[in-house]
């Protein structure tokens, strides 16, 4: 069952766009998994039980998921962010999943640069995620400079709203 407030969500999404502004960033990638599901919950209310993941934030406010096959049927469901990609860098390895499609970095950078360009890329999460993890996006967003967010993203979770 989905545990999220949709008004919320929206706010918490307009402060990232307001910190990629900010920091001149294209776009945020939001680490998150199954024992580090803090920042993911944050902006969607639901967490990863299978695979590793990452909520892509972009200036103009677009969102997605970035995860794996077997946990997006689950975030189309309960996640606040339903817009999901099945994204290598997050899936586990040697698992054949025939009826995932599975998109690449050039394949997120060709939907992602129709919106705008994607030079500076904001990661959060840095100090959580495997070093395969973290290779594997430097390699990907390759000619594109990567700047850590994470102490900034950090301190919207400190202050509470309402009810929350």
């Amino acid at each position: 069952m989905a545990y999220y407030n949709k008004q919320e969500t929206e706010k918490r999404v307009a402060k990232v766009v307001e910190l990629l502004n900010e920091k001149d960033t294209d776009i945020a990638i939001i680490y998150f998994d199954e024992l580090n599901v803090a920042n993911g919950w944050y902006l969607t209310g639901w967490c990863g039980q299978f695979e590793k993941g990452a909520v892509l934030v972009g200036r103009d406010g677009t969102t997605m998921l970035l995860g794996g096959p077997e946990s997006e049927p689950f975030a189309k469901q309960d996640s606040a962010i339903t817009d999901v990609r099945c994204f290598p860098v997050f899936m586990v390895p040697d698992e054949e999943y025939p009826l995932a499609t599975i998109i690449s970095f050039s394949d997120l950078f060709a939907e992602l640069t129709k919106k705008f360009p994607v030079k500076r890329v904001g990661l959060v999460g840095t100090t959580d995620m495997p070093y395969a993890v973290h290779e594997d996006l430097v390699r990907g967003f390759v000619g594109c400079e990567l700047v850590d967010l994470t102490d900034d993203y950090l301190k919207f979770r400190y202050i509470k709203s309402t009810g929350r």
